[in-house]
């Protein structure tokens, strides 16, 4: 663990440096107060580094406001590395409602790091000497738009995050591996980026709210403690949205509720499986759809998180169904029944298939076309990054082939996403 720190310590530290300017070092104005350096922008400040540690200036109920001016210039953004490996002047930490930008990194590492100054100056230094971030409630005004990439990586005390309606850019690793508990999105934002919340380990609820239309890869994944997971249909969830190591064993208390709220046309139960976390469906909706590669799956239904008085089944050898658990066995299609205690009714429909394969090598002649016939149920064929100078794909998302044109002599390896889940990777030789 602590090797691993090291590590990141060095790499982030390196794309610090080499993403300051040489050139643009004069550009950085050291506040008439010393405690920030900025840059300014169409008279505009941009804070970007901290250097008021020694001596903060607290409100009277011990928490700090970051300034909304500085030597008179309106302060607009919160700078890249800006608190980076450096601890923040309070638990509660306010952000003024003059922000719209929360850049890459500004928070980072606020955890225990390795500190190479103190190991060099100390013989007797020891890891665990360098300091542990307060941060521990952050306050992100309405005003914001954009969080940056990696911009909370790393806040192990952070406990809360209120994500405001006017924020439209969550980046990649927002809030990664730090100590959130509790979420809450805001109804501007459309995307959650890749592994934004992955490794929050203390993480126990998310409400996916009907505006956020996709949660890109690995969004909550490592999520140890995520007992809830709210979706609807208007969210795609991306790969391994969620869960755990998959060669980790299940733990006997967890139980992983996916609350639907509205028709969906994707339950992620499969992850779920594929993780050993034992997962729950509950159903808030008269119908809704179970579609994708779940084969192998299984889940318990429950009704208004209640379990259901009978459950049934209308294929078995596709699904089967033992008390509430339903267990999908093969591809195909089947509609599970439940009926609560007043007698009332909701169905399951489930469309269960393996996602395709396709030969791994293929040779077509400079000029030519060949195809590739794909096994298995195709509802959609994504060509994008798929052509090189060699060779390209040509198939259109209807197609049940792939076809694949020569265009000069050589070798190349083409990818080709189909149902929006499974990369294949074709090596095409042209002649």
């Amino acid at each position: 663990m602590k090797n691993s720190k090291i590590i990141a310590f060095i790499l982030t530290f390196i794309l610090f440096v080499s993403a300051v300017p040489v050139s643009a070092a004069t550009d950085y104005i050291t506040s008439a107060d010393g405690a920030y350096t900025y840059r300014l922008l169409g008279g505009n400040a941009t804070l970007t580094r901290y250097l008021g540690e020694e001596n903060p200036t607290l409100n009277t109920d011990g928490s700090y406001t970051i300034p909304s001016e500085i030597d008179g210039h309106r302060v607009t953004a919160l700078g890249s590395y800006l608190f980076a490996f450096k601890d923040v002047p309070a638990e509660n930490v306010i952000i003024p409602d003059t922000v719209t930008v929360i850049e890459a990194y500004a928070f980072t590492y606020s955890e225990e790091v390795y500190d190479p100054v103190a190991a060099k100056n100390n013989p007797e230094y020891e890891p665990e000497d360098v300091y542990k971030s307060k941060l521990r409630h952050i306050t992100i005004p309405e005003s914001v738009v954009t969080i940056g990439d990696h911009a909370f990586h790393g806040a192990p005390n952070l406990e809360e995050i209120v994500l405001p309606d006017s924020l439209r850019e969550l980046g990649e690793n927002a809030f990664c591996d730090s100590g959130v508990k509790k979420v809450t999105i805001g109804k501007g934002l459309k995307t959650i980026g890749k592994y934004a919340f992955k490794g929050c380990e203390k993480l126990t609820e998310v409400i996916i709210p009907e505006n956020v239309t996709e949660t890109k890869k690995g969004a909550f994944f490592g999520c140890y403690s995520l007992k809830r997971l709210d979706v609807t249909q208007n969210t795609r969830l991306g790969s391994h949205c969620y869960g755990t190591d998959y060669n980790s064993k299940p733990e006997k208390d967890k139980l992983l509720v996916f609350n639907v709220n509205k028709a969906v046309k994707f339950i992620p139960v499969y992850d779920a499986y594929k993780s050993n976390i034992p997962c729950a469906v509950n159903l808030n909706v008269q119908k809704t759809l179970l579609g994708g590669d779940v084969t192998g799956a299984e889940f318990k239904l429950l009704l208004n998180n209640k379990k259901p008085k009978s459950v049934k089944s209308s294929n078995k050898k596709v699904a089967s169904v033992s008390g509430s658990k339903v267990k999908i066995l093969a591809a195909g299609s089947a509609v599970i029944t439940a009926e609560d205690e007043n007698g009332e009714t909701r169905t399951i429909r489930i469309k269960s298939f393996n996602n395709p394969s396709v030969k791994k090598k293929a040779t077509v002649r400079k000029g030519k076309t060949v195809k590739l016939s794909l096994k298995g149920k195709v509802y959609s064929i994504k060509n994008k990054y798929t052509s090189t100078k060699t060779a390209k794909i040509t198939s259109k998302a209807s197609d049940s082939t792939i076809k694949i044109r020569g265009l000069k002599k050589g070798s190349t390896t083409l990818k080709i996403k189909v149902n929006g889940v499974k990369t294949l990777k074709i090596k095409v030789k042209v002649k």
